[in-house]
C-alpha cells in the first residue's frame, strides 16, 4: 500500500464518524413518480443525530413550472413555537418558515412540516432546500455547520387517461381521503 493510499484510508477512518453523525434535513414522498394532475404530499424532517437542536429556519424551493403548492401542514411538527408559520409564495415557488423547539430536539425523523403539491407538467421536478439555519440547543444559539440538505427528485409523467385533474373536493379513494383529511387539532 502506497503512502498516498494509507493517508486516504486514515482520512476516511477519521472522518467517517462525523459523516455518520451529520445532521440532515430530508425531503421525502411516498413515491418519486407521479402523473400530471396528481396531488401528493412531501414531508420535511430532520435527523439531529447526537446534536440537540432548538431552532430552524429556511426555504423550500419548488419548481412552479412543474408543481403547484396547494397547502402546508405542521400540526405534528417537533417545532412548537413558530416565529413564522410555513408561508407559501406561489409566484416564487417557495415555502418559508422559522420555528423553535423549547427544550430542544435530538433524534431521527423529527417531522418539521408537510406540504401538498399538484403535478402540473411532465418532466423532472427537483425540490430543494435553501438558506437553512439550524441552531444548537446549547444556550448560545450556535449555528450548526455542515448540515446535509437532501433534496427530492420527482418524475412527472403523462396521465394516460387524459388530463383529468382530481380536485381536493373530488376525493374518491382512501389514499386521497387520508391526504386531504385534517385530523391534527389546532395549536393552543
Amino acid at each position: 500500500m502506497s503512502i498516498i493510499q494509507k493517508l486516504i484510508l486514515i482520512f476516511f477512518i477519521v472522518l467517517s464518524p462525523s459523516l455518520v453523525n451529520a445532521q440532515s434535513l430530508i425531503l421525502e414522498s411516498v413515491e418519486t413518480k407521479y402523473q400530471a394532475g396528481d396531488y401528493f404530499q412531501i414531508n420535511l424532517s430532520v435527523d439531529a443525530e447526537n446534536q440537540a437542536i432548538n431552532a430552524i429556519s429556511g426555504i423550500i424551493k419548488i419548481p412552479n413550472d412543474k408543481l403547484e403548492i396547494i397547502n402546508t401542514k405542521y400540526g405534528n411538527s417537533i417545532v412548537s413555537l413558530w416565529a413564522e408559520h410555513p408561508t407559501i409564495n406561489t409566484a416564487a415557488g417557495e415555502i418559508t418558515f422559522t420555528g423553535g423547539m423549547p427544550g430542544g430536539f435530538s433524534g431521527q425523523d423529527g417531522p418539521i412540516l408537510s406540504f401538498i403539491v399538484r403535478a402540473k407538467n411532465v418532466g423532472i421536478a427537483t425540490i430543494f432546500l435553501a438558506d437553512f439555519k439550524v441552531m444548537s440547543n446549547d444556550g448560545l444559539g450556535t449555528k450548526l455547520k455542515n448540515i446535509l440538505l437532501k433534496p427530492i427528485k420527482l418524475d412527472i409523467v403523462e396521465n394516460p387517461t387524459g388530463s383529468k385533474i382530481i380536485s381536493p373536493v373530488d376525493v374518491n379513494n382512501q389514499k386521497q381521503r387520508e391526504l386531504y383529511s385534517d385530523i391534527v387539532p389546532p395549536e393552543n
